[in-house]
């Protein structure tokens, strides 16, 4: 089989588990036989038989809301260049819930992309519940990612897990849940027990509140009260996870004693005893850290909070100890009777030892990811059904609304009818124009239908040409806009594929005044009220959804298009993007973008938020949460914006 393992980008809370991951089962494969690659932003130290491709960085001028969809984009392609090579058996993303792959999966859902591949992304756990919450900085980058992460696991062909996880509601999973253990870490069989030794206790894992560095500072002055010769280890990274967006490592031990900090810290990159006595991860969340298989394949004796995925691996006193991951004094407990008793450690460790090696066995790592790039193939079985089943060719309608735009209207229209899709009607409606020319030139155009009407603004323009139109699905097209030849086709094979999606929309190339580019992501809710996420202005949509919430907003006088996006997200109808640069959005001095929309953002936005007040009314704290990121840190997304003010990208 033709293999790929996808890293997550650089940094992350994670630490190195998916490095590690990949490095180990990458190996495991082209040892089996199997011709694999390794994809990534970073190096890695390469196994043997593993080809590298490095991800290249876009230098096309685009617009992301996250580095992480960048990154994606990234992805995509070099698995593209793989694929042209020699056609893909599976793509395993081995980040947080498949971030890296959401390009990917989104091709793959839209275009038929990667035909053949089995794409699986690698379920790391479940955050924290209200429960666990604490109170991490966050930014208006985080629901978009949270956006991400739920489309990559609903949308892939399959997931892959080290452990069964329960935290996680079902709704949010792909269909099809794997679980195939980490490969065998490298590390020593287990050793005799040294009575004579102090004890040694680890926490390997990244200083971060998730991973209950907290609560394991607090136990540790709990037990060098009583015993002082216990030595600590913690060489993780610090984060940048406290209240403040500052150390996380700094903030937990704030207060404690001298003394015991200086036990606790130290430092990133320290290189931890090889054989810990005990190892340490009161995590708040559903975890399988690779730390864990290390630490008892070594003979350590893990303590783990209780979340299911660990205590999957670790037997309350057999294996190892299980305690409550939020109680400093059950933690502390733990760890005493682990020190004070040689025997009982050494038998646990030779347990968790045992239990490590017949779990993780190779053989069984092998075997069950040919099973799954064997049966997965381009996704279930109605799915594979649903690509290939042959399409009617529904009439789309495009709507082109024209106000004194004669010097661009003729160009528009032509690319409409450059179009590769041939079943389409062309409706233009002047809306009161008063431009000698441009009503010359909408009366010697030649288009399916024609409308003309008193000046009522843009929403009702296209409002009227909607009425008017014949097709089921309609595109709005402004009058000074174009499209790609191939956009309306890709457009109605993507809404044929997925009946549950109501519009689609593309990546934008700004051009005129200015060159650039626009990555919408899709609807999210938490952010819909102050950033534009959705997609252009220019969407090929089902007509009957544009109808069920009564069309445009005939009110506004702009930001009609972003109205109407929101109100579809509420009733539930849902649109998606086209991972290509299909819509050319002219930049121009007497565009309304310039003569309008921007002067009149701060009231535009306003009424937004007045009518979709009850947006709010469920998602209050972490809309002001964000918006006060995004004021703070003068995050400008808009092209035109930011080419007035002089930002620079």
């Amino acid at each position: 089989m033709r293999l790929a393992f996808v890293l997550p980008r650089a940094g992350g809370v994670e630490g190195g588990d998916p490095a590690a991951h990949v490095a180990a089962t990458s190996r495991l494969m082209a040892e089996a036989g199997h011709r694999v690659a390794v994809v990534g932003e970073s190096a890695l130290d390469a196994p043997a038989g593993v080809e590298l491709v490095t991800t290249r960085p876009d230098t096309s001028g685009r617009r992301y809301f996250t580095a992480d969809h960048a990154y994606a984009d990234g992805v995509f392609a070099a698995l593209q260049e793989l694929y042209r090579a020699e056609p893909l058996h599976g793509v395993v993303f081995a980040g947080a819930d498949g971030v890296a792959g959401f390009t990917a999966i989104q091709a793959r859902r839209l275009l038929g992309a990667l035909p053949g591949t089995c794409l699986l992304v690698r379920l790391s756990g479940a955050a924290p519940d209200g429960s666990d919450r604490v109170d991490l900085p966050t930014t208006f980058e985080a629901p978009i990612r949270a956006y991400i992460v739920d489309y990559c696991l609903r949308h892939a062909d399959g997931a892959v897990i080290g452990a069964p996880l329960t935290a996680r509601p079902p709704a949010a999973w792909v269909r099809s849940v794997s679980i195939i253990p980490d490969p065998l870490p490298d590390v020593p069989a287990h050793p005799p027990a040294d009575a004579s030794a102090p004890p040694r206790i680890a926490f390997p894992a990244a200083i971060h509140p998730w991973n209950g560095f907290d609560v394991f500072a607090r136990a540790a002055a709990l037990v060098l009260r009583e015993e002082p010769s216990v030595a600590f280890e913690v060489p993780g990274p610090d984060t940048a996870s406290d209240p403040f967006g500052e150390s996380f490592r700094r903030h937990a031990l704030r207060g404690a004693d001298e003394r015991i900090a200086s036990r606790l810290v130290l430092g990133a990159g320290h290189a931890p005893s090889a054989r810990p006595t005990v190892s340490v991860f009161p995590f708040r969340w559903e975890f399988l850290p690779r730390a864990l298989l290390t630490s008892m394949a070594g003979g350590g004796v893990p303590v783990v909070s209780g979340t299911a995925s660990m205590r999957d691996l670790v037997t309350d006193g057999v294996t190892g100890l299980v305690v409550d991951p939020l109680t400093p004094e059950g933690l502390a407990r733990a760890l005493l009777r682990a020190c004070r008793d040689p025997a009982a450690r050494s038998r646990m460790g030779a347990a968790a030892s045992a239990a490590v090696r017949a779990r993780c066995d190779p053989a069984v790592v092998v075997r069950e990811y040919e099973r799954c790039f064997s049966a997965g193939g381009p996704g279930p079985r109605e799915r594979r059904e649903a690509i290939s089943r042959p399409r009617a060719r529904p009439l789309v309608s495009v709507v082109i609304p024209h106000h004194d735009q004669g010097a661009y209207l003729h160009e528009t229209v032509d690319s409409v009818r450059a179009s590769s899709y041939r079943d389409v009607e062309i409706l233009v409606v002047d809306d009161g124009s008063t431009d000698p020319s441009s009503r010359q030139a909408f009366s010697s155009l030649e288009a399916d239908r024609k409308v003309a009407q008193p000046n009522r603004g843009l929403a009702a323009a296209r409002n009227a040409g909607i009425a008017a139109a014949s097709g089921p699905l309609v595109l709005p097209l402004d009058a000074d806009d174009l499209i790609d030849p191939r956009y309306i086709e890709l457009a109605v094979a993507a809404l044929a594929r997925d009946p549950e999606i109501a519009y689609v929309s593309c990546y934008t190339r700004d051009f005129g005044l200015f060159d650039g580019g626009f990555v919408p992501v899709g609807p999210v809710p938490d952010v819909m009220l102050y950033l534009q996420t959705f997609g252009s202005c220019a969407n090929v949509y089902r007509r009957e959804a544009v109808e069920q919430v009564g069309g445009y907003d005939e009110r506004l006088v702009a930001y009609e298009n972003w109205d109407l996006l929101i109100t579809l997200t509420k009733r539930g109808l849902l649109g998606d993007v086209l991972p290509l640069e299909l819509f050319r959005y002219r930049r121009h001095r007497g565009s309304m973008v310039f003569t309008l929309s921007d002067r009149k953002r701060v009231e535009l936005l306003q009424f937004l938020a007045r009518k979709h007040a009850d947006v709010l009314s469920s998602r209050y704290l972490p809309v002001v949460l964000n918006l006060l990121h995004l004021w703070k840190s003068e995050y400008e997304p808009d092209g035109s914006v930011r080419f007035t003010s002089g930002l620079s990208d």
